[in-house]
Protein backbone atom coordinates (compact mmCIF):
# COMPACT_ATOMS: atom_id res chain seq x y z
CA UNK A 1 0.00 0.00 0.00
CA UNK A 2 2.96 2.53 0.84
CA UNK A 3 4.15 1.93 -2.31
CA UNK A 4 0.89 2.77 -4.85
CA UNK A 5 0.54 5.58 -2.18
CA UNK A 6 4.13 6.76 -3.61
CA UNK A 7 2.75 6.04 -7.24
CA UNK A 8 0.04 8.16 -6.56
CA UNK A 9 1.98 10.88 -4.80
CA UNK A 10 4.45 10.87 -8.12
CA UNK A 11 1.33 10.78 -10.38
CA UNK A 12 -0.06 14.09 -8.07
CA UNK A 13 3.13 15.74 -8.79
CA UNK A 14 4.07 14.82 -12.57
CA UNK A 15 1.08 14.42 -14.20
CA UNK A 16 2.07 17.11 -17.08
CA UNK A 17 -0.39 20.18 -16.82
CA UNK A 18 -2.06 19.18 -13.86
CA UNK A 19 -0.19 21.26 -10.92
CA UNK A 20 -1.31 24.06 -13.07
CA UNK A 21 -4.33 23.63 -12.97
CA UNK A 22 -4.43 22.31 -8.75
CA UNK A 23 -5.18 24.43 -5.96
CA UNK A 24 -5.77 23.39 -2.25
CA UNK A 25 -8.81 21.48 -1.67
CA UNK A 26 -10.06 22.19 -5.42
CA UNK A 27 -9.26 20.76 -8.56
CA UNK A 28 -10.40 22.87 -11.63
CA UNK A 29 -9.64 20.21 -14.36
CA UNK A 30 -8.44 16.99 -14.17
CA UNK A 31 -7.42 15.42 -17.92
CA UNK A 32 -9.08 11.69 -18.39
CA UNK A 33 -5.95 9.91 -18.83
CA UNK A 34 -4.89 11.19 -15.06
CA UNK A 35 -7.87 9.71 -13.33
CA UNK A 36 -7.36 6.33 -15.95
CA UNK A 37 -3.46 5.85 -14.66
CA UNK A 38 -4.67 5.98 -10.88
CA UNK A 39 -7.38 3.48 -12.14
CA UNK A 40 -4.84 0.91 -14.12
CA UNK A 41 -2.62 1.22 -11.19
CA UNK A 42 -5.42 -0.56 -8.97
CA UNK A 43 -6.08 -2.92 -11.56
CA UNK A 44 -9.26 -1.32 -13.12
CA UNK A 45 -8.89 -2.36 -16.97
CA UNK A 46 -10.68 0.52 -19.20
CA UNK A 47 -11.92 0.67 -22.49
CA UNK A 48 -12.49 3.85 -24.68
CA UNK A 49 -16.13 4.58 -26.01
CA UNK A 50 -16.11 6.87 -29.01
CA UNK A 51 -20.21 7.96 -29.76
CA UNK A 52 -21.14 11.08 -31.91
CA UNK A 53 -18.24 13.34 -31.42
CA UNK A 54 -17.35 12.98 -28.28
CA UNK A 55 -15.53 9.50 -25.94
CA UNK A 56 -15.60 8.32 -22.60
CA UNK A 57 -13.92 5.52 -20.80
CA UNK A 58 -15.20 2.61 -19.00
CA UNK A 59 -13.64 0.95 -16.33
CA UNK A 60 -14.30 -2.10 -14.42
CA UNK A 61 -12.54 -3.44 -11.19
CA UNK A 62 -12.66 -4.00 -7.33
CA UNK A 63 -12.90 -1.27 -4.47
CA UNK A 64 -11.24 -2.41 -0.98
CA UNK A 65 -13.17 -4.82 0.88
CA UNK A 66 -16.59 -4.34 -1.93
CA UNK A 67 -17.29 -8.04 -3.24
CA UNK A 68 -18.74 -6.65 -6.34
CA UNK A 69 -17.19 -5.35 -9.34
CA UNK A 70 -17.71 -1.57 -9.92
CA UNK A 71 -17.37 -0.11 -12.94
CA UNK A 72 -16.79 3.64 -13.48
CA UNK A 73 -17.53 6.11 -16.63
CA UNK A 74 -14.56 8.75 -17.05
CA UNK A 75 -15.00 11.41 -19.07
CA UNK A 76 -12.71 13.55 -21.08
CA UNK A 77 -12.77 16.36 -18.47
CA UNK A 78 -14.68 16.13 -14.78
CA UNK A 79 -16.46 18.70 -13.00
CA UNK A 80 -19.05 16.24 -11.11
CA UNK A 81 -18.99 12.81 -9.61
CA UNK A 82 -22.09 10.53 -9.46
CA UNK A 83 -22.48 7.52 -7.31
CA UNK A 84 -25.33 5.44 -8.50
CA UNK A 85 -27.04 2.44 -6.62
CA UNK A 86 -28.79 -0.09 -9.45
CA UNK A 87 -32.19 -1.79 -8.90
CA UNK A 88 -33.13 -5.42 -8.49
CA UNK A 89 -31.65 -8.14 -11.00
CA UNK A 90 -34.81 -10.05 -11.54
CA UNK A 91 -33.88 -11.63 -14.68
CA UNK A 92 -37.35 -12.24 -16.10
CA UNK A 93 -37.35 -12.07 -20.17
CA UNK A 94 -38.35 -8.34 -20.53
CA UNK A 95 -36.10 -7.44 -17.83
CA UNK A 96 -32.70 -9.21 -18.89
CA UNK A 97 -31.82 -6.03 -21.23
CA UNK A 98 -31.66 -4.22 -17.58
CA UNK A 99 -30.18 -6.95 -16.13
CA UNK A 100 -26.89 -6.96 -17.63
CA UNK A 101 -23.93 -6.05 -16.11
CA UNK A 102 -23.47 -2.10 -16.49
CA UNK A 103 -21.21 -2.06 -19.79
CA UNK A 104 -24.46 -3.09 -21.47
CA UNK A 105 -26.99 -2.35 -19.26
CA UNK A 106 -25.85 1.61 -19.98
CA UNK A 107 -26.19 1.07 -23.31
CA UNK A 108 -29.95 -0.75 -23.01
CA UNK A 109 -30.90 2.37 -20.89
CA UNK A 110 -30.29 5.12 -23.19
CA UNK A 111 -27.21 6.65 -20.92
CA UNK A 112 -24.30 5.75 -23.28
CA UNK A 113 -24.27 9.24 -24.85
CA UNK A 114 -25.38 11.31 -22.27
CA UNK A 115 -22.74 10.35 -20.10
CA UNK A 116 -20.23 11.12 -22.90
CA UNK A 117 -21.24 13.84 -23.56
CA UNK A 118 -21.18 14.88 -20.28
CA UNK A 119 -18.63 16.28 -17.27
CA UNK A 120 -19.59 13.83 -14.50
CA UNK A 121 -17.74 10.90 -13.42
CA UNK A 122 -20.29 7.82 -12.45
CA UNK A 123 -19.81 4.79 -10.54
CA UNK A 124 -21.68 1.71 -10.13
CA UNK A 125 -21.27 -0.65 -7.73
CA UNK A 126 -22.56 -3.88 -8.66
CA UNK A 127 -25.09 -6.32 -6.56
CA UNK A 128 -26.38 -9.33 -7.26
CA UNK A 129 -30.06 -10.34 -7.38
CA UNK A 130 -32.13 -8.90 -4.94
CA UNK A 131 -29.69 -6.23 -4.08
CA UNK A 132 -28.02 -8.89 -2.22
CA UNK A 133 -24.82 -7.41 -1.83
CA UNK A 134 -25.67 -3.99 -1.04
CA UNK A 135 -27.93 -5.50 1.72
CA UNK A 136 -24.68 -7.52 2.85
CA UNK A 137 -22.38 -4.74 2.83
CA UNK A 138 -23.99 -1.27 3.53
CA UNK A 139 -24.81 -2.41 6.94
CA UNK A 140 -23.73 0.50 9.08
CA UNK A 141 -23.40 4.31 8.53
CA UNK A 142 -19.31 3.28 8.35
CA UNK A 143 -19.80 1.09 5.48
CA UNK A 144 -21.26 3.67 3.07
CA UNK A 145 -18.38 6.58 4.07
CA UNK A 146 -15.67 3.19 4.27
CA UNK A 147 -16.48 2.74 0.38
CA UNK A 148 -16.37 6.28 -0.44
CA UNK A 149 -12.81 6.64 1.56
CA UNK A 150 -11.87 3.51 -0.34
CA UNK A 151 -12.45 5.00 -3.98
CA UNK A 152 -10.04 7.61 -3.52
CA UNK A 153 -6.67 5.91 -4.47
CA UNK A 154 -8.30 4.54 -7.79
CA UNK A 155 -9.46 7.63 -8.54
CA UNK A 156 -6.01 9.83 -7.51
CA UNK A 157 -7.21 11.15 -4.82
CA UNK A 158 -9.84 13.14 -6.23
CA UNK A 159 -13.01 12.43 -3.68
CA UNK A 160 -12.52 15.86 -2.18
CA UNK A 161 -12.27 17.75 -5.03
CA UNK A 162 -15.90 17.35 -6.81
CA UNK A 163 -19.57 17.71 -5.92
CA UNK A 164 -21.05 13.92 -5.27
CA UNK A 165 -24.86 13.73 -6.53
CA UNK A 166 -26.31 10.40 -5.73
CA UNK A 167 -28.82 8.47 -7.67
CA UNK A 168 -30.76 4.92 -7.10
CA UNK A 169 -32.97 3.73 -9.32
CA UNK A 170 -35.64 0.68 -7.94
CA UNK A 171 -34.07 -0.83 -5.13
CA UNK A 172 -31.47 1.24 -5.46
CA UNK A 173 -33.76 4.05 -3.80
CA UNK A 174 -33.06 2.30 -0.40
CA UNK A 175 -29.51 2.56 -0.84
CA UNK A 176 -29.42 6.35 -1.43
CA UNK A 177 -31.30 6.81 1.70
CA UNK A 178 -29.02 4.60 3.71
CA UNK A 179 -26.22 6.94 2.08
CA UNK A 180 -27.94 10.35 3.28
CA UNK A 181 -28.62 8.55 7.02
CA UNK A 182 -24.72 7.71 7.36
CA UNK A 183 -24.30 11.64 6.63
CA UNK A 184 -22.71 10.96 3.12
CA UNK A 185 -22.11 14.65 1.71
CA UNK A 186 -23.44 15.30 -1.55
CA UNK A 187 -25.12 18.23 -4.19
CA UNK A 188 -27.33 16.55 -5.54
CA UNK A 189 -29.92 13.22 -5.13
CA UNK A 190 -31.88 11.72 -7.95
CA UNK A 191 -34.13 8.63 -7.43
CA UNK A 192 -36.32 7.53 -10.21
CA UNK A 193 -39.05 5.22 -8.97
CA UNK A 194 -37.52 3.81 -6.18
CA UNK A 195 -39.31 4.98 -2.77
CA UNK A 196 -41.05 1.80 -1.20
CA UNK A 197 -40.84 2.76 2.56
CA UNK A 198 -41.06 5.52 5.03
CA UNK A 199 -38.11 4.96 5.87
CA UNK A 200 -36.77 5.90 2.70
CA UNK A 201 -39.13 9.21 2.33
CA UNK A 202 -37.76 10.63 5.62
CA UNK A 203 -34.51 10.33 4.61
CA UNK A 204 -35.14 12.09 1.56
CA UNK A 205 -37.52 14.38 2.86
CA UNK A 206 -34.31 15.13 5.88
CA UNK A 207 -31.80 16.01 3.56
CA UNK A 208 -33.58 18.25 1.41
CA UNK A 209 -34.89 20.50 4.64
CA UNK A 210 -31.22 20.37 5.88
CA UNK A 211 -29.70 21.54 1.83
CA UNK A 212 -29.81 23.59 -0.69
CA UNK A 213 -28.85 20.55 -3.58
CA UNK A 214 -31.55 19.57 -6.19
CA UNK A 215 -33.70 16.48 -5.33
CA UNK A 216 -35.19 15.26 -8.48
CA UNK A 217 -37.73 12.22 -7.93
CA UNK A 218 -39.58 10.35 -10.70
CA UNK A 219 -42.60 8.03 -10.16
CA UNK A 220 -44.67 5.98 -12.25
CA UNK A 221 -48.48 6.59 -11.77
CA UNK A 222 -50.33 3.44 -9.74
CA UNK A 223 -47.16 2.46 -8.42
CA UNK A 224 -45.82 3.07 -4.63
CA UNK A 225 -43.01 5.11 -5.34
CA UNK A 226 -45.82 7.48 -7.02
CA UNK A 227 -47.95 7.00 -3.44
CA UNK A 228 -44.96 7.66 -0.97
CA UNK A 229 -44.30 10.77 -3.37
CA UNK A 230 -47.74 12.45 -3.67
CA UNK A 231 -50.23 10.71 -1.01
CA UNK A 232 -52.02 13.58 1.13
CA UNK A 233 -50.99 13.76 3.90
CA UNK A 234 -47.78 12.15 4.87
CA UNK A 235 -46.71 12.02 1.32
CA UNK A 236 -43.26 13.27 0.16
CA UNK A 237 -44.10 16.46 -1.15
CA UNK A 238 -47.17 17.03 1.28
CA UNK A 239 -43.97 16.66 4.00
CA UNK A 240 -42.16 19.17 2.42
CA UNK A 241 -44.92 21.59 1.61
CA UNK A 242 -44.74 21.63 -2.06
CA UNK A 243 -48.12 22.91 -3.32
CA UNK A 244 -47.51 24.37 -6.65
CA UNK A 245 -49.87 22.70 -9.48
CA UNK A 246 -47.81 20.29 -12.03
CA UNK A 247 -46.78 21.38 -15.63
CA UNK A 248 -46.82 18.97 -18.70
CA UNK A 249 -43.60 17.66 -20.08
CA UNK A 250 -42.99 15.73 -22.88
CA UNK A 251 -39.91 13.56 -22.95
CA UNK A 252 -39.23 10.94 -25.97
CA UNK A 253 -42.51 11.10 -26.36
CA UNK A 254 -44.14 10.89 -23.19
CA UNK A 255 -46.10 12.85 -21.22
CA UNK A 256 -45.01 13.66 -17.58
CA UNK A 257 -46.69 15.99 -15.15
CA UNK A 258 -43.73 18.12 -13.33
CA UNK A 259 -44.19 19.60 -10.02
CA UNK A 260 -41.49 21.59 -8.95
CA UNK A 261 -40.51 23.74 -5.65
CA UNK A 262 -37.73 25.25 -4.33
CA UNK A 263 -34.45 22.53 -5.81
CA UNK A 264 -37.55 20.22 -5.70
CA UNK A 265 -38.74 18.36 -8.71
CA UNK A 266 -41.10 15.75 -9.12
CA UNK A 267 -41.78 14.04 -12.61
CA UNK A 268 -44.81 11.52 -12.61
CA UNK A 269 -45.61 9.30 -15.73
CA UNK A 270 -48.53 6.83 -16.36
CA UNK A 271 -47.74 3.53 -17.20
CA UNK A 272 -49.26 3.74 -20.80
CA UNK A 273 -48.72 2.98 -23.33
CA UNK A 274 -45.95 0.47 -21.93
CA UNK A 275 -46.44 -2.15 -19.14
CA UNK A 276 -46.07 -0.62 -16.04
CA UNK A 277 -42.63 -2.52 -15.74
CA UNK A 278 -41.35 -1.31 -18.66
CA UNK A 279 -42.21 2.85 -17.72
CA UNK A 280 -40.12 1.23 -14.43
CA UNK A 281 -37.19 1.44 -16.24
CA UNK A 282 -38.06 3.96 -18.95
CA UNK A 283 -37.90 6.91 -16.44
CA UNK A 284 -34.22 6.09 -15.92
CA UNK A 285 -33.72 6.14 -20.17
CA UNK A 286 -35.53 9.67 -20.03
CA UNK A 287 -34.68 11.33 -16.92
CA UNK A 288 -30.86 10.72 -16.17
CA UNK A 289 -29.82 11.89 -19.52
CA UNK A 290 -32.01 15.68 -19.60
CA UNK A 291 -30.56 16.09 -15.98
CA UNK A 292 -27.18 15.78 -17.33
CA UNK A 293 -27.95 18.06 -20.23
CA UNK A 294 -29.44 20.92 -18.08
CA UNK A 295 -26.78 20.84 -15.59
Amino acid sequence: MVHLFLIITSLWTTQVGFAQDWIPGICKRIEMNYVLTALNIFGFTCTTKHLNGCSYSQCKGTIGDYPQPVYITVPYQIESMRLHFHGHILGYESTKPYDKPFPEAIKNFGLEQALCASSQLTIFPQSRGKNADYKSYFTSPDKYKNFLSQLNYPLGGIMNAYNLHLSGHSGGGKYVAGALDAGVQCSGVSVYDGIYSETTMKALKDWHKKNEGPLTVVTVKGMDPENFVSKKPGGLKSELGITSKPSNLKIKGVDYEVTSGKNFYHLSRSAEPVTPLQAHFDVVSHIWPRELQHR
